[in-house]
């Protein structure tokens, strides 16, 4: 475990209902490591138990069951201010009758530092964030963003060995949300700091993490790249959560080698490469974004559907089908301005690179 700065083993948290004697699982046999410098992020619905293993990574919470490493050392019976972690919070948590200086260098009261060495610090971390000059102000004069960013620097200030986030930017506007989450990982980057990041927001996770944890119903579905978990999803849920997708259900009609061919009842896709091992007349589902498809006329592609939508989004359009089984499709077609234009009511052909579909086993 030398390069492993957080260990999670057979992790399973119960809470005792409030309304009745029922006992309800919030994270059930979770494993997972975290080495020296990496940011990891818990993905998934509310509810599924991200924000509970953060809590317990941070001492808020005890685990039911299982150990909590951090630097080879089990914290589990360790209380939070004796664990080397730093927490930023949803709602930012600041004192508003202190300064911003005083905020953030609330953490070093309880270290052994003179002033001198505090002043030389915060205004280190401030620079860092984008701060100077603001440490005389109170929280209340500044934006939202700003606040984020003094939440921030009292968390770096104490130089933690872990930093946790508790959905940072959720508070924010879109725009500034984009323009915080790219600070934090570039930051992030520089210190190299290993970070346990929680979100809901699929985008968010994409783009700041090393690795994706989804998880369901207090269950890991898959951890991964952002790539692996976009391009390779375990399972249904996880290629449903993640940005967009089609779904199409068949069976496998023929396996030669490590390639098989899937029958959809209406056609046959051929010359699949089999990633997961499948068996003859097994049910799969297949996984294709919308960006994979191709559309063109009636009869140029592998087969037709109908226009039932199309809708103008700048950098592509997007068009909805019905397919010959009844089902709903959605394409998206980029850089449409030279592209043809189909209209609602009219029949189309699609067609896709079948390297770019993914075959998902049947539950």
């Amino acid at each position: 475990m030398n390069d492993t700065a957080v260990k999670l083993t057979d992790i399973t948290k119960i809470f005792k209902s409030k309304k009745s004697d029922d006992k309800v699982i919030a994270v059930n046999d979770f494993d997972l490591n975290i080495e020296e410098g990496e940011l990891v992020t818990l993905l998934g619905p509310s509810g599924c138990g991200k924000t509970t293993t953060l809590r317990m990574v941070a001492g808020f919470e005890t685990p039911s069951s299982g150990s909590i490493y951090l630097g080879g050392e089990d914290v589990v019976n360790r209380p939070a201010n004796k664990r080397d972690t730093a927490m930023v919070f949803q709602s930012y948590g600041l004192f508003p009758h202190m300064t911003i200086f005083e905020n953030i260098t609330y953490g070093l009261r309880f270290k052994d530092m003179n002033k001198k060495a505090v002043k030389e610090k915060a205004a280190e971390i401030m620079e860092l964030v984008g701060l100077s000059g603001y440490g005389n102000r109170n929280p209340g004069e500044l934006s939202g963003g700003q606040q984020q960013r003094v939440a921030l620097a009292r968390a770096l200030v104490v130089e933690p060995k872990v930093l946790l986030f508790d959905e940072p930017l959720s508070n924010l506007d879109a725009k500034l949300r984009e323009s915080m989450r790219d600070e934090i990982r570039k930051l992030q980057k520089r210190l190299s700091i290993t970070s346990l990041y929680v979100t809901h927001d699929q985008i968010e996770a994409m783009s700041i993490s090393d690795r994706i944890v989804v998880m369901n119903k207090g269950e890991i579905e898959q951890i991964g790249s952002p790539e692996e978990i976009y391009y390779k999803p375990d399972t249904k849920f996880v290629a449903d959560f993640i940005g967009k997708v089609n779904f199409l259900s068949g069976k496998v009609s023929k396996k030669e080698g490590n390639l098989i061919d899937i029958d959809l009842g209406y056609n046959k896709i051929e010359g699949i490469e089999q990633k997961i091992e499948l068996n003859k007349n097994e049910e799969v589902t297949i996984a294709v974004r919308p960006e994979s498809l191709i559309v063109d006329e009636q009869g140029k592609g592998f087969l037709d559907a109908e226009v039932i939508r199309k809708t103008y989004l700048g950098s592509y359009y997007q068009y909805v089908l019905k397919m010959p089984d009844g089902n709903i499709i959605t394409v998206d077609v980029v850089n449409p301005i030279n592209k043809k234009e189909y209209n609602v009511g009219g029949e189309v052909s699609i067609s896709f690179p079948v390297d770019e579909l993914h075959v998902i086993a049947e539950a």
